[in-house]
């Protein structure tokens, strides 16, 4: 357990006495190296390892991760507010990881899963609505650059990349 975490709690405890002497830059460079660089580490690890476990974990908390990104855009501005907030987020994003916690999993089952499953059928709505307005839009601004080029008095397929650079 030590010598997996040790460098990720090492760095917490450096970050939140760095943070609190020189705010929230560190608390938030802190955040990142726990939050994103630690488990991109850890993720690739269990994928090299093909450790099924491991992946599991690990995609696990990337959900949770992921979700609580999603309202962090939404409370952030006000949260950051709040004395210690950036300390208690670099706790919360240790706790998500830490073995013995299980906070990752928790937070899914409790949480993110029942929201999801709730929520399910109006998502797949919104991404397949989304999907379907990006593929217009592509075909759309497709067609328009294609009749500017065929109305256009230069030779693309002709064209010298010499002869442009001068």
């Amino acid at each position: 357990f030590l010598s997996v975490f040790a460098p990720m709690l090492a760095v917490s405890v450096v970050g939140v006495g760095a943070g609190l002497i020189f705010g929230g830059v560190v608390f938030k460079l802190s955040n990142t190296i726990v939050g994103v660089l630690h488990p991109t580490y850890r993720s690739f690890k269990a994928i090299e390892n093909n450790d099924s476990e491991e992946t599991k974990k690990w995609v696990t908390y990337w959900t949770v991760h992921g979700a609580f990104s999603v309202v962090e855009i939404f409370a952030d501005r006000i949260l950051s507010w709040f004395p210690m907030y950036y300390t208690a987020k670099l706790v919360f994003l240790v706790w998500l990881q830490l073995p013995q916690t299980n906070g990752a999993k928790i937070i899914f089952e409790l949480v993110v899963k029942p929201f999801l499953y709730k929520h399910q059928g109006q998502i797949d709505g919104a991404f397949a609505k989304t999907k379907q307005l990006a593929s217009n839009q592509v075909t759309e601004m497709s067609t328009v650059l294609n009749n500017a080029i065929a109305s256009s008095s230069i030779d693309f397929q002709n064209l010298n990349p010499e002869a442009v650079q001068k």
